[in-house]
């Protein structure tokens, strides 16, 4: 099956592109930056449960201990090749969402790639993106942020809603929302601040 076998168009500078493990319930993003490579913001042992080629293991032994990562398209997807990627759609019209398009889907206006390739770079460089979460703050939050500067997780809320209907906390999971969607706020406002203007990308 060809790497790209779910997109329509080769892959471009800033992409925020994803694929989907355990019957689709989790997806993993990333940013493309080019030559074949991802940046990505994980679990700081996700990298170490599976094999990586020679760069990559180069780069993680470079980085001990951080959330942001590099990798090469190959060891992103775990080393399987079958693993379909697709593409995350921004500036969609509300038709198309409901229409239900292959791939997420967005009304947000995607930033020009080379600028969410550099934002994504700058985070590897520094790794100040915080601490991975898997429900407040995880890699489609650092994709969504890269892209569009706002964090965002629909695999998130999907969680907390499947977990409230196999315990029957209804209750619970609204204010679980509610906490979410208040932590969430704070942390974009401080990235936001942190993140520097005019950053560049070049290979």
């Amino acid at each position: 099956m060809s790497l790209f076998s779910k997109l329509l168009r080769p892959l471009e500078l800033g992409d925020h592109i994803w694929y989907h493990t355990h019957r689709g319930l989790i997806q993993h993003h990333r940013i493309y930056v080019g030559n074949g490579h991802v940046i990505h913001f994980d679990d700081n042992d996700t990298d170490r449960r599976y094999g990586h080629c020679k760069g990559c293991i180069e780069s993680l032994n470079n980085r001990p201990g951080g959330y942001v990562r590099y990798s090469c398209l190959a060891c992103w997807r775990l080393g399987d090749a079958t693993r379909n990627i697709y593409l995350c759609k921004y500036d969609k019209k509300l038709l198309s969402l409901i229409m239900r398009e292959t791939g997420s889907r967005s009304m947000e206006r995607s930033h020009p790639g080379h600028v969410i390739a550099a934002r994504a770079w700058w985070y590897f460089e520094n790794d100040n993106f915080g601490r991975w979460e898997l429900f407040s703050h995880n890699c489609e939050d650092f994709s969504r942020f890269c892209t569009i500067l706002k964090l965002g997780s629909k695999q998130s809320i999907r969680g907390l809603l499947l977990i409230a209907a196999l315990r029957g906390i209804v209750v619970r999971t609204v204010l679980g929302f509610a906490a979410l969607r208040v932590l969430r706020s704070w942390k974009q406002a401080k990235l936001l601040r942190d993140l520097p203007q005019n950053l560049s990308f070049t290979w």
